[in-house]
């Protein structure tokens, strides 16, 4: 229905719109340094434990098998713990990440 350079148009302002808004939050200066830098996983979409078993449809133990020592997942919390507690680690998974573990799992 819409016309090719119409939704490349449109597609733009969205994308100068988003820079503009981060911008905004981070300040103009930090984000010239990160867009110099590249892409990388600071600015990319991260995923919790439960969002990514939604989408895959699998138990959340079952994603913290497959991400636990994977190069890349955030882990937030301490590794070893207090002496007579319980260790909490939360994880948070970049999407380059999952889509590199999706990759290696897809039979062929």
């Amino acid at each position: 229905m819409w016309s090719e350079d119409y939704e490349r148009r449109a597609a733009e302002m969205r994308q100068e719109s988003e820079r503009n808004r981060l911008a905004a939050r981070l300040g103009h200066d930090y984000l010239k340094m990160i867009e110099a830098m590249g892409p990388s996983t600071v600015v990319e979409r991260h995923y919790t434990v439960k969002e990514l078993a939604a989408i895959w449809r699998l138990s959340s133990s079952s994603i913290i098998r497959l991400f636990r020592d994977e190069p890349g997942v955030l882990k937030i919390g301490r590794e070893r713990p207090l002496r007579g507690r319980r260790s909490y680690i939360t994880l948070r998974i970049p999407e380059s990440v999952v889509q590199r573990v999706h990759r290696r799992l897809i039979v062929r």
